[in-house]
């Protein structure tokens, strides 16, 4: 009998050790397998191996729990042994566990605020436009507290915007008003939130795990980045940590005052970020479901809690809703501008939703926010650990959806995800939208956490409890050092991080804050009025720089001059360098050593150096011989009975006169002999002696002048001018300058419409055509059109071009050279010209927003670069108020422009055979079969040359034979299919869709390729659009060679969308925001590049195609289509726009069959178009 019961012991406990040692081995294979595909993830690589693994480590994670049910104690049970204990024994001794918790926990919180404070002004080093907006508001509050109420708009957008101003001014008032003043309320926020995230995890696992992921929390790069800017999203987290402690801590005390407490931190939240609405709708669903799972039913005292709860909410917000209510429009404005359904169909919104889902799961662990302010631009918003965690422990949330603690942490992670997902697509994945997911994601890892040490405790025993918080604690502290490191010295050393946040606006302010008080301050109109300048340098006056204004410098010259330019306006600073040679020039740079600011600095002494005119004397009266002395002089005005050299004498004074507004000015000259005034060579007053004075109107600017006088008595030589509004005065000083001053530019005429009619409403000599036009020349319509030469330096072809908003045209010697009438776009054109002087004429209109204007032009075997303003001469007639007009002529070497006939067309929108979803690129092999990328149903689709519907291949995934981002066909050698995934890699096809072999891009991290092209011998060409750069590979995937970076010059993109390579091997790349094509050898060796006129780049940029002849074809998606020879010889311009026979809409992708039709993918109606073009 007792032997029975012994082995019936012993079977049991054998069993129950089987079973402890099962479960541990299965949580730590789940726990193995969801850091292999944590890495997976973090490859790079296609999708499908890290979800399988992610997959399997969860259900491994579940099960090994599973295994354990109705052994373990409970939840609940663990968390009040954790609690419970009131000593500890530590090293012998016995010590309150109470004040070892406080000890840790001030160190968690130490490490929190140190990681959210240490050089909080320079960390991240610039303050953004929305910080130093705040910052003037709540600037303004202090100063006036009847500034910004609770109902003002106009501040980032939010109408409730008050609650950071008059919060800030505390902080402003504390730490001083700079960028530690604004962003320490948001570190403040942070730092709470951290406190708030321990109690509420203290509350549901215990003192133990709460410590490890507050300090998880603390450490967190995605939580620090937020905390250290003036970004509202933070408070998000601090009110729905404290919302939810308050929350669970009623439900189970059922004591007032914590509803009430609740209440006050939800109403608090909705005068913060738009998702902070959806707080209140969650906490009543955590009511809701304690109530019907966990048997909280209704008494009246739990009722009257509820209706404290709801009476505090609406106390607390009720000016916020009620202006809600009565101003919808304003307080709904900001959301209803991002929300992704704007301007889409439909089918476009589900797609794009979709799309956005998959962007906002996967920002976790595979690719995060994009944008520098928010993240390191494209890494996971997740160390490997720490996401591991989080799956796991939503993994096992999910199985234990009836339970408070772990339902509330799945919604809470559903709906904050929500912002992002439906916010714009473009921007997707969107950490800050959806900053209040961070609470969720770290439940998560407590629960995971909690989940581990339970069942360890239970398996292994109370050994498990100092091992494993042993091992918790370095795993703990490696998790903070790889996050505390990735911010502080990767994400703030990233250069697109550094950019992100107003930099130049914020060297330019510190520059002024520290320098510009006693100076005179000029900056770039893209500077000027900053809230970033404004905010930091308060006290410095500032001058908008424009170079036809401000140089030379001529005012209050007695002060030192310091000059601030973005770098748009680095084509200025040759010019200073020649008026001011001494001047201090130097670049500010950040990371890569890229200048963000350019800083000039000019001393007064240097300033007044310049000032006057040449003066050479000469002995005798006939301007004969050397000159005998040498002088500057201030002004024309002398009294010779103070000669500086015996009579009789003459001289000769010149020099550059600055004309300081377009009038009529009366020139004179008042000598006792002979004198003569010339200007811009012309001579336009004489005196033989007494007064004579000549009216000539005068462009704005600098001009040429030359005076000369013979003096052989006592007198006097004045020279003087007065307009119709002032008196008649000796030209100032300030208003003459040396000969080494270049009066080199051109006169542009500025008229107040839109076709150059009428009378100017003023000229001014601008020193070259390059303008952002910040502050209006005129009101719109107006038209600008500049006359002057240009000097060729040597005989050859010349390119000159314009990028301009809205139309541009450029004439040389009275030819037109140019006629850009695209919107925002670089169009160029060519012209042989002998070396020498040549007419120029540049005509511009603006009716649009975001005008400006750039011309540009290219020397013989040069760069493109801006008119340079040295080889530019002002001439027009004086007293003419514009230039005659040149009679237009057709454009040099300029394509035939030819109407193409449709012989066929076939599709529709739809998922059906036959049917696409944007179709954007196509490819014919050698048995006529056309095969279609159709983009939106990510698959292929395979035709007849008459569209006849064959078969289709592909569809939405991650497997073989799917598609993730499927962007571009190619055609093998040997008649295979290659299909270009996204950063997933390339599938190789056979001609009926049977999968041949995958070739993995992830080794090589591209970022978004759109473009792809084979060679005869198989190599393969893979545009990687986002790192504009080239990709060689041979026929097994193995990188040969890469060029390219980003930039405008040989060789290098600004994102490259296409690519074709014809049968002698070179390589042809659509640089599409650049305009032009590139022609490479196949070794990627620059050989020449010529003009394509395109509307957009990347995913929708010009696709490529080459006949059998070497032409070759583009698209462009205002609906022209252009042919060019190998060489880039436009031959044909088909014009397939609205003004044509022949529409159509949004053309892609390109193919040429062997009876040379053209066969278009047009995205835009959903269809194949064939078309059939006469050519020259």
């Amino acid at each position: 009998m007792n032997l029975r019961i012994t082995i019936s012991d012993k079977s049991r406990l054998s069993l129950l050790i089987g079973l402890k040692a099962l479960a541990v081995l299965l949580l730590a294979a789940g726990l193995a397998l969801g850091l292999l595909a944590g890495q997976a993830f973090e490859a790079r690589g296609p999708l499908t191996r890290p979800l399988i693994l992610q997959g399997i480590a969860v259900i491994l994670f579940v099960i090994g729990f599973l295994l354990a049910r109705g052994r373990l104690p409970s939840d609940e049970r663990c968390t009040e042994l954790d609690l419970s204990a009131s000593h500890i024994t530590l090293l012998g001794r016995t010590v309150p566990r109470r004040w070892i918790e406080l000890f840790l926990l001030a160190m968690v919180m130490a490490v929190a605020a140190l990681a959210r404070t240490v050089d909080l002004a320079n960390t991240p080093y610039g303050l953004w436009f929305d910080e130093a907006d705040l910052g003037l508001a709540a600037r303004r509050a202090m100063a006036d507290p009847q500034f910004l109420s609770i109902f003002s708009r106009g501040y980032s957008d939010f109408p409730a915007i008050f609650f950071y101003v008059n919060f800030m001014t505390v902080f402003l008032r504390v730490f001083g008003e700079d960028s530690v003043g604004v962003r320490s309320m948001f570190a403040t926020a942070g730092i709470l939130s951290v406190l708030g995230f321990y109690l509420l995890a203290r509350y549901l696992f215990g003192t133990r795990v709460a410590l490890v992921v507050a300090f998880l929390l603390a450490t967190s790069r995605w939580h620090i980045n937020f905390s250290r800017i003036g970004m509202p999203s933070i408070f998000v987290v601090l009110f729905e940590v404290f919302a939810l402690y308050f929350v669970f801590r009623g439900l189970k005390f059922e004591k007032r005052r914590d509803f009430v407490w609740a209440g006050l931190a939800i109403g608090l939240s909705l005068y913060g970020y738009y998702s902070s609405v959806l707080i209140p709708v969650l906490a009543l669903l955590l009511i809701g479901h304690k109530a019907f799972f966990e048997r909280w039913r209704p008494t009246l005292h739990r009722l009257q809690c509820v209706v404290v709860l709801l009476a505090t909410i609406a106390i607390v917000c009720s000016p916020i809703i009620w202006y809600a209510k009565s101003h919808p429009e304003v307080f709904m404005q900001r959301p209803s501008t991002v929300l992704i359904f704007n301007g889409k169909t439909p089918q476009q919104s589900v797609a794009a939703v979709l799309e956005s889902t998959k962007k906002h799961l996967l920002m976790f662990n595979y690719a995060g926010d994009n944008n520098g302010r928010h993240n390191l631009p494209g890494a996971p918003m997740l160390d490997l650990i720490t996401s591991t965690l989080a799956i796991l422990g939503l993994g096992y949330s999910i199985f234990r959806l009836n339970r408070s603690a772990y339902f509330i942490a799945v919604v809470f992670f559903l709906a904050m995800l929500a912002p992002g997902i439906f916010s714009l697509d473009f921007e997707a994945p969107q950490a800050n939208r959806d900053m209040g997911v961070v609470t969720a994601v770290y439940l998560f890892v407590a629960i995971a956490l909690f989940q581990v040490f339970r069942l360890g405790r239970w398996a292994l025993g109370r050994r498990f409890a100092l091992v494993g918080s042993a091992v918790l604690v370095v795993v703990a502290a490696y998790v903070g050092y790889v996050n505390l490191n990735m911010y502080f010295n990767r994400q703030m050393s990233d250069f697109a991080v550094w950019a992100s946040f107003s930099i130049g606006e914020t060297l330019a302010a510190r520059i002024m804050a520290a320098e510009g008080a006693d100076k005179n301050v000029y900056v770039s109109p893209f500077l000027s009025n900053q809230p970033t300048l404004r905010f930091l340098a308060p006290n410095v006056k500032t001058t908008t720089f424009q170079p036809q204004d401000a140089l030379p410098f001529r005012d209050q010259l007695d002060r030192d001059t310091i000059l601030l330019l973005d770098p748009s306006y680095e084509h200025v600073l040759p010019m200073v360098k020649s008026l001011y040679p001494d001047a201090e020039i130097r670049a500010e740079t950040g990371p890569q050593n890229r200048a963000a600011l350019w800083y000039v600095s000019v001393p007064a002494a240097q300033a007044n150096a310049i000032l006057g005119l040449d003066g050479r004397y000469y002995d005798g009266l006939e301007f004969e011989g050397q000159p005998v002395l040498e002088q500057t002089n201030r002004a024309i005005s002398f009294d010779w009975r103070q000669a500086p050299l015996p009579r009789p004498f003459s001289a000769v004074w010149s020099g550059s006169l600055l004309v300081p507004a377009y009038d009529t000015y009366t020139l004179g000259l008042e000598s006792t002999e002979w004198a003569r005034l010339f200007i811009d060579g012309q001579s336009i007053v004489e005196t033989q002696g007494g007064y004579a004075e000549q009216s000539v109107k005068l462009a704005k600017g600098l001009h040429s002048i030359e005076v000369r006088a013979k003096v052989s008595q006592d007198g006097s030589l004045k020279m003087t001018w007065s307009t119709g509004k002032t008196p008649r005065d000796v030209v100032p000083s300030n208003m003459l300058y040396v000969s080494r001053v270049p009066n080199n530019g051109v006169i542009g005429y500025y008229y107040p419409n839109d076709n150059f009619s009428g009378s100017p409403a003023y000229a001014q000599i601008d020193r070259t055509v390059a303008f952002n036009f910040h502050v209006f020349p005129l009101p719109r319509p107006y038209s600008i059109e500049w006359y002057g030469k240009i000097q060729a330096p040597e005989t050859g072809t010349y390119r000159f071009g314009s990028e301009s908003i809205d139309y541009s045209s450029i004439y040389i010697d009275g030819q037109l050279v140019v006629d850009n009438k695209m919107l925002n776009r670089y169009l160029d054109g060519s012209i042989p010209l002998a070396a020498g002087w040549h007419d120029l004429r540049v005509r511009f209109m603006n009716r649009s927003d975001y005008s400006h204007v750039h011309v540009y032009w290219t020397l013989p075997g040069g760069q493109r670069e801006l008119l340079p303003w040295d080889r530019l001469r002002a001439e027009a007639p004086l007293t003419q108020s514009s230039p005659a007009i040149a009679p237009a002529v057709p454009p040099v070497a300029a394509a035939t422009v030819v109407q193409p006939t449709s012989i066929g067309q076939w599709g529709s929108a739809g998922i059906g055979n036959g049917q696409f979803d944007r179709p954007r690129d196509l490819i014919i092999d050698a048995s006529d079969r056309l095969y279609v990328l159709d983009y939106g149903n990510q698959r292929i689709q395979k035709f007849s040359l008459a569209g006849e519907f064959l078969s289709a291949w592909g569809g939405r995934g991650s497997g073989d034979g799917r598609f993730q981002d499927l962007t571009a066909l190619a055609l093998g050698p040997d008649g295979s299919i290659y299909a270009l995934d996204g950063d997933d890699g390339i599938q190789q096809f056979d001609a009926d869709g049977k999968l041949r072999r995958r070739l993995d891009l992830q080794r090589l991290v591209t970022y978004h390729p759109r473009g792809l092209a084979v060679d005869g011998q198989g190599n393969i060409f893979v545009v990687d659009t986002g790192r504009n750069r080239v990709l060689k590979l041979d026929p097994n995937g193995v990188l040969m060679t890469s060029w390219g970076a980003s930039g405008s010059g040989q060789g290098l993109f600004l994102e490259p969308s296409g690519v074709a390579v014809d049968r002698g091997g070179m390589v042809y790349v659509a640089d599409s925001v650049n305009n032009r094509i590139q022609k490479f050898d196949a070794e990627g060796r620059f050989l020449r590049e010529w003009t394509m006129p395109t509307e957009a780049g990347g995913l929708n940029g010009p696709r490529l195609s080459v006949d059998a002849q070497g032409m070759l074809y583009a698209t462009s998606t205002n609906g022209q289509l252009f042919v060019f020879s190998p060489d880039g010889e436009p031959k044909i311009d088909i014009d397939a726009t609205n003004g044509g026979s022949v529409h159509v809409d949004s053309p892609r992708g390109i193919a040429v069959d062997r009876q040379g039709l053209l066969y278009l993918a047009e995205s835009g109606a959903n269809r194949i178009r064939k078309l059939a073009v006469q050519g020259p």
